[in-house]
């Protein structure tokens, strides 16, 4: 792992949270720069799937049967859910 080049300054790094998505292994990052939650391998480093998002997403959440991600986005003042498996947003509150 210590080749892994990450695409966010360490201020970013030290408030993203991540969720260990069950079977895969991949890490779940709220990215708040971009305004992305990206799906990130583990091994690699690679990003394996992005979502935009309106606003500065902040912290991520897994259901515990790891199908669901809850995301908060404070500056909208909103919740988005997203399914796990293919990181597509299914509904903001």
């Amino acid at each position: 792992m210590a080749n892994i080049k990450f695409r966010w300054t360490l201020p970013l790094l030290l408030i993203a949270q991540t969720a260990i998505f069950g079977k895969e292994h991949a890490l779940i990052i709220c990215y708040p720069g971009p305004h992305t939650i990206d799906e990130i391998d583990p091994g690699t480093g690679k990003v394996l799937k992005t979502l935009q998002v309106a606003d500065q997403p902040h912290e991520c959440v897994m259901s515990p049967d790891s199908k669901t991600i809850f995301a908060t986005l404070p500056s909208a003042g909103e919740v988005v859910i997203i399914d796990a498996g293919t990181l597509t947003l299914t509904v903001k509150i």
